[in-house]
């Protein structure tokens, strides 16, 4: 009972941010949640390709591109293939809060 009410809630939070959230605000928050510690200066590496990662945030291909090239346009990340820098923490965070 307890797994089912986890599961629930999991796909609860995951409807939310679909309609509640921006593409932007769910990216960041993605990219957060990666993290082993929230800081600047973190790296992270993307478990599976982009495509896979954009849809699973239901967004394009594209749009997922686009946004990891505005962040990094802004100063919150440093992309290198499938690797990202943290650089600003902090305005990560102000996105996948507050959306952009």
């Amino acid at each position: 009972m307890a797994s089912m009410a986890t599961w629930a809630h999991r796909l609860v939070q995951s409807i939310e941010a679909l309609t509640l959230k921006d593409a932007g605000a769910r990216l960041a928050a993605y990219i957060l949640a990666r993290a082993t510690s929230a800081r600047d200066g973190v790296e992270i590496d993307l478990p599976i390709a982009k495509q896979v990662i954009a849809s699973h945030l239901g967004m394009t291909g594209e749009t997922f591109s686009r946004l990891l090239a505005r962040f990094e346009a802004d100063g919150l990340i440093a992309t290198q293939s499938r690797r990202i820098k943290l650089m600003s923490v902090e305005g990560l965070k102000e996105i996948a809060e507050f959306g952009k």
